[in-house]
């Protein structure tokens, strides 16, 4: 696993995505189910929650620097769990203002324009169809190489449905996604 992470930091452009994958800036934790004690991710890491968000981001870059030895110090990229509280405008000024000025401090938020829904809940004792994700992926885009829609896709890489639905969308020779060759 060492030298498949040590690869990975060396050819991709990784980003940081919290330590605990928690609801970032909510003291509250979940906003739809509250803190669960036995759900880390259920939790927050606003003022007075168990979690610290400035801990959470440096908890990444400490790790991802060990593992490179020194040749990332500092992840320029970072994506919310959640999307929270970025992805929903309902929310106070004060908590939206805290929660921009301390992910600016450290990376540009990159979120995510199409949702393949690969994290919504499978059936009972099941999982979601491969074809499903590949459905939601391409229906949301189009037609690749016309310019009908553009943007990042959200996918999940801990779902085999994710990995499966990957392959047939992103494959360098037979992938849905495959630049088109003009």
């Amino acid at each position: 696993c060492l030298k498949d992470m040590q690869s990975i930091l060396k050819t991709q452009n990784v980003g940081n995505h919290t330590v605990h994958h928690i609801w970032f800036e909510s003291s509250k934790g979940n906003p739809n189910t509250g803190v669960d004690p036995d759900d880390l991710s259920s939790n927050g890491c606003g003022p007075g929650a168990k979690f610290d968000c400035i801990q959470e981001i440096e908890g990444i870059e400490s790790l991802v620097n060990t593992l490179s030895n020194a040749g990332r110090p500092h992840l320029t990229r970072f994506r919310l769990p959640y999307g929270w509280p970025i992805f929903h405008g309902d929310l106070p000024a004060p908590e939206l203002s805290t929660a921009e000025g301390v992910v600016a401090k450290y990376a540009v938020h990159v979120g995510w324009n199409h949702d393949s829904h690969d994290s919504d809940d499978p059936p009972p004792g099941g999982m979601i169809d491969p074809s499903t994700v590949v459905s939601n992926v391409t229906s949301a885009i189009g037609d690749p190489g016309t310019g009908q829609s553009w943007g990042i896709i959200l996918m999940h890489g801990t779902y085999p449905w994710s990995y499966a639905a990957a392959k047939t969308l992103f494959d360098p020779s037979t992938g849905y996604l495959v630049k088109p060759k003009f």
